[in-house]
């Protein structure tokens, strides 16, 4: 029995670790191919009550304005990567700079431990371990009145998954797993099914055996990958990374090599580095020139503590706005609680900052 235990152990670790990542890329490239409708010169993004953020893509690159025409007296201007954006109100926001930037790692589906097992195995795949945090840099825009701190619990869920969801704990999910894992160690075939044939008392007695000893390892993962409290203000996050991070990898080097850095593949790139930007994609606008690329990845919580308090429910909005430069890739988030904490005055003053933002080409 020791070995048959060792066998299945071993048939997780493949399909976990390559089957998530393999369905995430296969969706996004179903979702995103060039004839996809929604390509469109004006990007925009709407949830009734909460927001509705339009932007046009030929404004986002400002060809009209330089450096030194800008009023800092109305606008944030970074200089160094040449983009600006509207100030926030002085008396409610801070701004901080960081270099080395961050990764953004804020809260998404890819908090679930059992899902954030499979994408960072895949993510180690593409190599995101050799980007150089030096040539990234994150500027933040702080709500200094809104202050969070958001704790899981065994019934927590995010978008209606589980924290603690264990797939193990079905028994076709068992046996997919088996068979993944069997294909990719090339085992004989006929051999796996013979021990998955629930007619015989070999095969009941194996998948028996098997569904312990996965949903033990399950929880193991779980256990393993248990979310943090999570610290939060409403914000707007600007990352900038430099394109050649992207451009010197050895996997994007095989796939694109010859061809112009696009939005779609610099997305996909950029996704490993930050789960965050695909986990639980609700709605996805794509400019025609390739340039620039508006996301909806707002997420609910549903039985979390928040500054000590249970909420049944409510929403964190977020929504990214991707944009290719020459030189650089421009990550601009929103992030902000949605039915619990500050004010809608507060949150409108954050939409209109974020639809705001430019690049100086």
């Amino acid at each position: 029995m020791n070995k048959t235990k060792k066998k299945q152990r071993q048939f997780l670790t493949i399909s976990t670790g390559t089957l998530g990542g393999a369905i995430i890329m296969l969706l996004l490239n179903m979702l995103l191919g060039d004839d996809a409708p929604w390509f469109v010169e004006r990007l925009s993004v709407t949830a009734k009550d909460i927001y509705s953020i339009t932007l046009d893509v030929e404004h986002i690159f400002d060809k009209e304005n330089s450096i030194q025409d800008l009023d800092r007296n109305i606008y944030y201007v970074d200089s160094k990567s040449n983009y600006y954006l509207k100030k926030p109100p002085k008396n409610l926001w801070k701004i901080e700079i960081s270099n080395p930037g961050s990764v953004l790692d804020g809260i998404s589906l890819a908090h679930i431990p059992f899902l954030n097992q499979s994408i960072d195995a895949f993510g180690k795949l593409l190599g995101v371990g050799t980007i150089l945090q030096d040539d990234i840099i994150t500027t933040t825009f702080n709500n200094i009145e809104s202050s969070y701190e958001i704790m899981f619990n065994d019934s927590s869920e995010i978008s209606n998954l589980l924290v603690k969801l264990n797939p193990f704990d079905d028994l076709d999910y068992v046996k997919a797993s088996i068979r993944s894992g069997g294909a990719l160690l090339m085992y004989d075939e006929s051999e796996t099914e013979r021990l998955l044939d629930e007619t015989t008392e070999e095969g009941r007695e194996y998948l028996e055996q098997a569904k312990i000893d996965l949903l033990e390892y399950g929880n193991t993962i779980i256990e393993n990958n248990w979310p943090e409290d999570h610290i939060f203000s409403d914000n707007i996050t600007i990352t900038t990374f430099r394109k050649n991070l992207i451009e010197r990898n050895i996997v994007y080097k095989l796939l694109f090599q010859d061809t112009e850095l696009k939005i779609i593949p610099a997305l996909n790139f950029l996704m490993f580095v930050n789960p965050e930007l695909y986990a639980n994609i609700k709605y996805i606008d794509v400019s025609k020139d390739n340039k620039a690329i508006l996301i909806d990845a707002s997420i609910s919580l549903k039985n979390v503590m928040i500054n000590g308090n249970l909420i049944d429910n409510c929403e964190l909005i977020k929504l990214y706005l991707v944009a290719l430069s020459p030189d650089l890739i421009y990550v601009i988030k929103i992030q902000y609680l949605y039915g619990v904490g500050t004010s809608r005055s507060s949150s409108k003053e954050l939409e209109k900052m974020f639809a705001s933002f430019r690049v100086l080409s």
